[in-house]
């Protein structure tokens, strides 16, 4: 919901960022959901803040990931006050350019849970209400960033990117996502051939059959699901856009420019149809 202030005309609207744009509303709302779920306890045996002379379990498992793999500096560089690591990490957060910010979440986010202790879809969740207060074009799907703004078209790539019962759908559409999201040079034409792919390695899970294409298939799914035969039809058309009937890739991978307009439609409708039909076989079985 637009501001007062907004509705009525007195500060200019703005409908999104610029993608290297993050003013101190956003790095500090995305600052705060990591003191929230990553830095709550940086302390041993409840000892305040400043007077903490040992690192707590979480953030002494955090910080040396940390220090090690993401600063890559030694662990002997490390002061022995957790306060003072952490106020480390606030400078580095607070000073550096924008995408290393979103790559810092990024690396947080690629850590396991320590001891169980974060919850991970919240983290998430949280970090993407900021994205959209401050109307950034990123929001988080699978544990990176996507430049994906419409809630809609993220859950379906969310679901089909961390959808357990097909290591080959989640892994293409993650990595169509982060070719579509790269920025500034964007890798359009191999987001689109990922997309593709997810669908494929569905329909291959759903068959159990490897398969070339996905006409044929899809005519199995059809007679064993009973899906309509427009539906069927229609995503061959699709699939048709880039490939011919033996799945070589052609038509709008051989053109000169695929537009940003074109990988993006595929990675949705990919992800939103891979779901389909992931679903359809997980409701058959538990029917």
């Amino acid at each position: 919901m637009t501001s007062f202030s907004e509705r009525f005309g007195f500060i200019k609207s703005t409908t999104e960022l610029p993608v290297e744009d993050m003013p101190p509303s956003l790095r500090s709302g995305l600052w705060d959901a990591l003191r929230v779920f990553y830095f709550d306890d940086i302390g041993s045996d409840g000892d305040d803040y400043y007077s903490a002379a040992q690192y707590s379990s979480k953030f002494e498992y955090i910080s040396k990931r940390v220090q090690f793999h993401y600063f890559r500096v030694s662990w002997d560089e490390m002061p022995r006050q957790p306060w003072k690591y952490l106020q480390v990490i606030k400078n580095f957060f607070f000073r550096e350019d924008f995408h290393k910010v979103y790559e810092f979440v990024e690396f947080i986010l690629s850590l396991d849970s320590p001891e169980g202790s974060v919850n991970v879809h919240k983290f998430q969740d949280l970090c993407n209400d900021i994205l959209s207060r401050e109307r950034a074009q990123f929001r988080i799907s699978a544990g990176q960033f996507v430049r994906i703004t419409n809630e809609l078209e993220l859950a379906e790539i969310s679901a089909a990117g961390e959808n357990g019962l097909s290591h080959g759908v989640s892994e293409h559409i993650r990595v169509s996502a982060a070719l579509y999201s790269k920025v500034p040079d964007a890798d359009y034409r191999n987001s689109v051939k990922e997309s593709i792919s997810a669908v494929e390695a569905a329909v291959r899970y759903v068959t159990g059959k490897k398969t070339v294409g996905v006409e044929k298939p899809l005519k199995m799914i059809e007679s064993e699901f009973s899906i309509h035969p427009a539906l069927r039809s229609g995503f061959e058309k699709i699939f048709a856009f880039t490939s011919d009937a033996d799945g070589v890739r052609h038509a709008l991978l051989e053109e000169s420019s695929i537009s940003q307009a074109d990988a993006k439609f595929m990675l949705v409708a990919c992800s939103a149809f891979s779901n389909y039909l992931i679903t359809l076989k997980s409701n058959k079985h538990a029917g």
